[in-house]
């Protein structure tokens, strides 16, 4: 039998990218963690104070008793992406009713409705507050036709949240999250230039003065902890993510100054981009979160700063490119024509 001393708060799917910057930064606090996970923890966390039950979120509803013995403070869930996942989550703590803490993406804000439509002649106001109005359409990524995120939704998973025990509940909505452990390598465009020895990157002038809130990986995992162990929480959204929203352009200088690297961004028309360059998104609509809300009441503030947190994700980059994964498939050979085609619009214009 279990002993707890202090504040207890269970993880579900606490070993992912986040997940295990949220153990450690709920560790830091004296919190007594208990991992709901499918994977292995052996060797993830030397704490004592983690413990673990293994099972998967499908089946979760069946460990309602186990749940319901353990009377936890705090449940934060990483891993509800679809209506059946919070249902089943919110079924198996019914008999506990703990605080839950729903783990949400910008992607619920009509803005991001009209960012993934070229054609839009409407743009939402900025920055985006946690009361912007959500999309119209439900299941954004059905275009793509993979069945893994054919149910995948949000604004239903935020909308179980809301109702649930007593409607105590808090949704943090997260921001694009870069950092060790990022297996989409978001920043992977001048990084791997960079290392492969490039002297240029060509970009979407449209693309490129487009902004986007972005989080360091560290430091949206510590919003997650202070907002779950925070009372003044109880019963809020708020967006998480950096105070300022930098353009692609803006990125790509960063990272560039920060490897010293003298690169020279040629900012063109997307007629004159290799094809996995293009990409047919409404660049007029910016994702720019305003994250003050949570700062405002709890005191959040970023640990990591953000030169610190742009070097650790270069060095995770360079290990990961290090190791011999998968290739990137740029056509340097394509680029370079294209980068003189380039240079002669620029001088037309």
């Amino acid at each position: 039998m279990l002993f707890f001393q202090a504040m207890k708060v269970v993880v579900i799917g606490g070993t992912g990218f986040i997940g295990t910057h949220v153990v450690r930064a709920l560790l830091r606090r004296n919190t007594d963690v208990v991992l709901f996970t499918r994977s292995d923890i052996d060797g993830l966390f030397s704490e004592e104070r983690v413990y673990h039950i293994h099972g998967d979120k499908e089946d979760i509803i069946q460990y309602r008793k186990v749940f319901r013995m353990l009377e936890p403070d705090v449940v934060i869930d990483m891993i509800s992406f679809t209506f059946q996942d919070a249902w089943n989550t919110l079924q198996a703590f019914e008999d506990a009713k703990p605080r839950m803490v729903g783990i949400s993406s910008s992607d619920v804000y009509r803005a991001y409705e009209y960012f993934r439509s070229p054609k839009a002649d409407q743009l939402e106001p900025l920055p985006l507050k946690e009361s912007a109005p959500y999309r119209e359409t439900l299941y954004p990524y059905r275009y793509l036709n993979n069945p893994r995120i054919w149910d995948y939704d949000k604004i239903p998973v935020e909308a179980l949240y809301q109702n649930a025990f007593e409607r105590r509940n808090t949704i943090l909505r997260l921001s694009a999250v870069y950092g060790p452990g990022d297996r989409q390598l978001r920043l992977k465009e001048p990084i791997s230039r960079i290392l492969d020895g490039r002297r240029f990157i060509l970009l979407n002038e449209a693309e490129a003065d487009w902004r986007w809130t972005w989080g360091y990986v560290e430091n949206v995992a510590e919003a997650i902890a202070q907002a779950a162990l925070s009372p003044k929480a109880e019963g809020k959204i708020y967006n998480i993510g950096e105070e300022r929203a930098h353009s692609v352009y803006e990125w790509v200088v960063r990272i560039a100054n920060a490897m010293d690297w003298k690169l020279e961004v040629v900012k063109t028309n997307a007629k004159f981009l290799p094809n996995y360059q293009k990409q047919p998104f409404n660049y007029r609509q910016h994702l720019i979160m305003d994250t003050s809300s949570l700062r405002e009441d709890i005191g959040f503030s970023e640990p990591i700063g953000s030169a610190e947190a742009i070097e650790k994700t270069i060095e995770y980059q360079r290990w990961y490119f290090s190791k011999d994964k998968k290739p990137i498939p740029w056509d340097y050979r394509l680029e370079d024509k294209l980068y003189h085609k380039a240079y002669k619009y620029k001088f037309m214009v």
